[in-house]
């Protein structure tokens, strides 16, 4: 008998694996799938998670049943309390586990795009800052830049072309960034050092960032890498073009405003045509502060949304269980085992969505990771996640303490004076 109850346990238990197996697949394989990953996600989990609580827990509750853990203690009625708990409750423990995931979610996307500006600032030129015959007023201010690699380079305009010396940029190649296209780092930025020959190429990356270094009014015309004794004949004024890396963006962003602030102030509207990765830092900023406020606003009141409901379904289950433990304190069990008993049944009943919840986000990450939208996803999750999770335990030790009050409620001794000075005990809650 028991194995025909175990039978259908065990089929539904890998059916909902492989339907939240294909979720966690879609997500993964965005780059082949597309769009479709989204929809295929969506339904997938929501069934998968569902059925997880609905058998596959539920299995691993009986395995332990017939394990020597089920022999200690009371661990025989916490399970089979638990158990019964888990398939009453698989409705609201199946909805938690997806809003634990999408309060999870919200957060570690929301905080990675504001931490991801920097590399993707980068990614659009290697260069911070640029000037042209820098005035010494935004030489003081670039000196108080921190962290900062400073390269310059002679220039003289003759007609509609540019010159420049070939061997400063052959003692000191500058940089250029890209995008990786293909590979396991698709989507990720690259800085590479640039040589002449890809600099002169006027179909080159190399040479189109460099040209949007320059100033905004020769930014169309042609460039040319000559020697030292051609650029010495040619008689027009020579110009310095000054080329500032900055490696820390977020920690000299003060600085860096205050020379852009700057920039403006000698150049007026031009400076924002210059292609320094800076302005395209301050832009996404702008726009990535929303998100990153959104999604931690949603993902605090998501948590506050299913940590509640979770609390108040449980304790809404108290009295029913009042009796069974006065049971169990009749025929002698100790209050602290079966205090002991219920953190480990409300225990189970906060852990399992969390854990469910946090595989989902593992995995759920891998659409923006491999879609080039997130480079360091991983390390705000684990950030998020532990601040997530401190929280998430607050409202789990908050439950547990209700739950015991409702369960065993202090007893307060009074005398009464009809019954000849017999102490009586007043249940107070």
């Amino acid at each position: 008998m028991e194995a025909t109850e175990d039978q259908p346990i065990s089929y539904s238990s890998n059916s909902g694996n492989r339907v939240i197996s294909c979720c966690y697949y879609a997500m993964y394989d965005i780059r082949h799938l597309l769009v479709t990953a989204i929809p295929i996600g969506l339904i997938t989990i929501v069934f998968g998670t569902y059925f997880v609580f609905n058998s596959f827990f539920v299995m691993l509750l009986q395995w332990l049943q017939r394990s020597s853990f089920n022999q200690k203690g009371i661990n025989s009625f916490t399970i089979a309390q638990l158990k019964f708990r888990i398939s009453d409750y698989t409705k609201i423990l199946s909805v938690v586990s997806l809003l634990f995931a999408l309060a999870l979610g919200a957060i570690t996307v929301g905080v990675g795009f504001q931490n991801d500006i920097p590399e993707l600032a980068n990614g659009s030129n290697a260069y911070a800052i640029v000037n042209t015959n820098p005035s010494s007023k935004m030489t003081k201010l670039i000196d108080q830049v921190d962290g900062k690699t400073v390269s310059n380079y002679q220039q003289k305009i003759a007609g509609k072309t540019v010159y420049y010396r070939i061997d400063q940029f052959k003692e000191k190649p500058i940089f250029y960034s890209s995008f990786v296209m293909k590979g396991k780092d698709a989507g990720t930025a690259k800085v590479e050092k640039s040589s002449t020959t890809q600099l002169a190429n006027p179909n080159s990356e190399a040479n189109r960032q460099f040209k949007m270094l320059q100033n905004p009014t020769i930014q169309g015309l042609r460039v040319r890498f000559v020697s030292d004794a051609t650029f010495n004949q040619l008689g027009q004024s020579t110009n310095q073009l000054q080329l500032v890396r900055v490696h820390d963006l977020n920690g000299q962003y003060h600085a860096l405003k205050a020379v852009h602030a700057q920039q403006k102030a000698e150049m007026g509207a031009q400076a924002e045509a210059l292609g320094e990765s800076f302005i395209t830092y301050t832009t996404m900023k702008s726009m990535f502060a929303s998100m990153e406020f959104m999604g931690i606003f949603l993902g605090i009141a998501f948590l506050a949304m299913l940590a509640s409901c979770l609390m108040f379904k449980i304790l809404s289950g108290a009295d029913s269980d009042k009796i069974r433990f006065e049971m169990l304190n009749k025929i002698g069990t100790r209050k602290q085992t079966l205090r002991k008993s219920i953190r480990l049944q409300i225990l189970g009943l906060f852990g399992l969505p969390a854990i469910l919840g946090l595989i989902d986000v593992a995995f759920g990450l891998q659409m923006f990771i491999r879609s080039g939208l997130l480079y360091h996803a991983y390390g705000t999750f684990a950030y998020s996640a532990i601040g997530f999770v401190v929280l998430y335990l607050i409202y789990f030790g908050i439950t547990v303490l209700i739950y015991q009050k409702l369960l065993f409620p202090k007893q307060v001794p009074r005398n009464n004076d009809e019954n000849g000075g017999v102490v009586i005990y007043a249940i107070s809650i």
